[in-house]
């Protein structure tokens, strides 16, 4: 793979297997580890010194933080702000990719005939007003290296689905990402919204257009 970057995940890792392993506990023995969350550290550290010797960097969930991570490792921050946060106070790359405002998987509207996603209702207009430097990640932007939805699909089974979960939501993270604070305005980007859900419907993208997944409960 051309890219720097090799993402291992890390992230809910069920360790109760390990836990009544008697491999795992004679390997922790052998290795002097005294926790299990010591177990996945040692994975993470060990594939990351395997990724060394290709030229490639560690990327991961947040729960990553809690191993011994070298400095060019970088974190996902999904529980939230704070692990981008902390990685960047150790000086960490980060990309913000927080839960559940960046969860397209999320339902646009509480409506009953919407589609169904995952419980908890992310407009277009609740995304647009999230801030992607939060905390003091202001004065560590540097360590930032972006934002990113996400779209699981345990609730979205099919293509047209897809598409409805993320345009035009999408175009609200784009732009979180690619404008500066100071020329973000919400009114301005619902006044072109029209025009862009009108280029998506031309392009065969079935998006949302419901004003309630758009704007919030309320609008007309």
């Amino acid at each position: 793979f051309p890219g720097p970057f090799i993402h291992l995940g890390g992230d809910e890792v069920e360790t109760g297997q390990w836990e009544h392993s008697s491999r795992v506990q004679e390997r922790m023995d052998e290795l002097g580890i005294d926790s299990i969350q010591g177990v996945q550290n040692y994975y993470v550290e060990r594939l990351q010194g395997f990724l060394d010797d290709y030229d490639r960097r560690v990327i991961g969930w947040d729960e990553i933080l809690q191993s011994d991570l070298p400095p060019h490792a970088a974190v996902m921050s999904w529980r939230g702000v704070e692990g981008a946060i902390e990685a960047a106070e150790k000086g960490h790359q980060a990309v913000l990719s927080p839960a559940p405002i960046l969860y397209l998987d999320h339902l646009q509207t509480a409506a009953a005939d919407a589609p169904p996603g995952r419980g908890g209702v992310m407009t277009t207009r609740d995304i647009y007003h999230f801030d992607p430097l939060p905390g003091n990640l202001k004065e560590n932007r540097k360590y930032l290296l972006g934002i990113q939805g996400n779209l699981w699909t345990e609730h979205v089974r099919t293509e047209n689905r897809v598409a409805y979960m993320t345009w035009p939501r999408a175009a609200a993270i784009a732009e979180l990402g690619w404008t500066a604070a100071s020329r973000r305005d919400w009114n301005q980007f619902a006044a072109r919204l029209p025009l862009h859900l009108k280029r998506l419907h031309n392009l065969g993208i079935p998006a949302a257009r419901d004003p309630h997944a758009l704007y919030g409960k309320g609008s007309d």
